[in-house]
């Protein structure tokens, strides 16, 4: 097992808190996607990544680095419980390492494999019409489903060329729907954008539509008092 030579300072600092607010919102059970992807980037910012993924185990309780291990993990456990909500948080005070706590949250919360939410979800997004939503409502309603139907499905190829095939089919497939959803007067944007040479990424897509959006809103928006006066001036 691996073990991690790091020497912590000796007082107190903002970045060795128990109590640092590490997350925008406290890990409440029904949010664990958000939280978990916070964390992860939180860990790796500082190298502690691999406390909880596994890499980095306890050594022996008589070797030299253990008391090290023990500070850091203890620490690390503190960060995770302190990103809950109390009432959740409180449930994992009794587990041995950060680890630990880690598997639980995802074994409870991650519903990675649940068919039937994966099912309502990808129909949601199927159904989803842009209607009375503006553009950007429209486009992160559809990219947030997606991050979480990626998160829910566990499929990945193990060839690298299936891998890549994959991506750019589901990369077309989102271009496609986001498209299909919108409404009748993007016709000549969406026109354009599927008539290209290459097919443009979905943030291309809808920089498109956004920027149609915004030339139909200017020609839309209404002339001031003092314009339609000076105009009506004989």
């Amino acid at each position: 097992p691996k073990s991690e030579s790091l020497i912590l300072p000796t007082t107190m600092t903002e970045n060795s808190s128990p109590s640092l607010k590490i997350t925008t919102s406290l890990f409440n059970g029904q949010n664990y996607l958000a939280w978990s992807q916070s964390l992860t980037l939180f860990l790796k910012s500082r190298g502690k990544m691999g406390y909880v993924d596994g890499r980095i185990q306890a050594p022996s309780t008589t070797d030299s680095g253990y008391d090290q291990w023990e500070i850091t993990n203890s620490l690390i456990m503190s960060w995770l419980i302190h990103s809950m909500v109390p009432e959740l948080g409180e449930g994992y005070l009794s587990m041995e390492t950060a680890q630990d706590i880690w598997e639980a949250v995802a074994v409870t919360y991650s519903r990675k494999g649940n068919f039937s939410q994966a099912f309502e979800l990808r129909r949601s997004i199927e159904s989803t019409l842009q209607g009375e939503q503006t553009v950007l409502q429209y486009f992160t309603f559809l990219t947030n489903g997606w991050k979480r139907l990626a998160h829910l499905e566990d499929y990945k190829p193990v060839c690298p060329t299936d891998s890549v095939g994959y991506k750019k089919f589901i990369a077309r497939e989102r271009v496609f729907k986001f498209l299909a959803g919108l409404n009748m007067e993007y016709d000549p944007v969406r026109g354009r954008a599927l008539s290209m040479d290459t097919l443009p990424s979905l943030q291309e897509a809808f920089a498109y539509v956004q920027n149609e959006e915004s030339r139909r809103s200017a020609m839309m928006a209404p002339v001031s008092t003092d314009r339609s006066a000076l105009l009506s001036t004989p």
